[in-house]
């Protein structure tokens, strides 16, 4: 631990570290960042500052990011909207707010289900995915559900140029 020269608190090493690669990242003004699960790794009790930093630095520098993350908790805090991909196609886009209130795909409801649920009584929501993983080089060899596929074919059209 050191104390930091700008208030005086405690961080750890991997906060200063995270902190410096951010810096590094976005001193030449690239357009997006693109972070990929970028607090994935830090403990939880640094995560919030972070994420924080990462939010005053957006505001501040009017920074646009693509923020790559399996933890869709994360994902709601930072981002205006969510892409949600599954074998490198997206299968559900739209707002932070929307994408939690109507997921359509199975991926995104065993992504939301495996957020960690802080009240050890309450009983876990765990989704389990059935099935085969599509190939994918050819994922719809695999039967998908007609439901999977009629949602896919309406993000398709929502995020095609009209």
């Amino acid at each position: 631990m050191h104390r930091s020269m700008h208030n005086g608190t405690m961080m750890s090493k991997s906060n200063v570290y995270q902190r410096v690669a951010i810096a590094r990242a976005i001193i030449l003004k690239p357009e997006p960042v693109v972070t990929d699960e970028l607090v994935s790794m830090i403990d939880v009790s640094l995560r919030a500052s972070i994420l924080d930093l990462m939010l005053r630095l957006k505001q501040e520098l009017n920074l646009t990011y693509v923020f790559i993350t399996h933890d869709l908790a994360v994902a709601k805090y930072i981002a205006d909207r969510i892409a949600v991909m599954y074998l490198g196609k997206i299968v559900e886009y739209g707002p932070s707010e929307l994408i939690f209130e109507n997921l359509l795909h199975p991926y995104t409801k065993a992504l939301l289900a495996s957020i960690p649920v802080p009240r050890p009584l309450k009983e876990s929501r765990r989704i389990e995915l059935k099935g085969e993983v599509p190939n994918p080089i050819n994922p719809l060899r695999v039967a998908d559900s007609i439901r999977d596929i009629r949602s896919r074919k309406k993000f398709a059209k929502e995020m095609s140029p009209s």
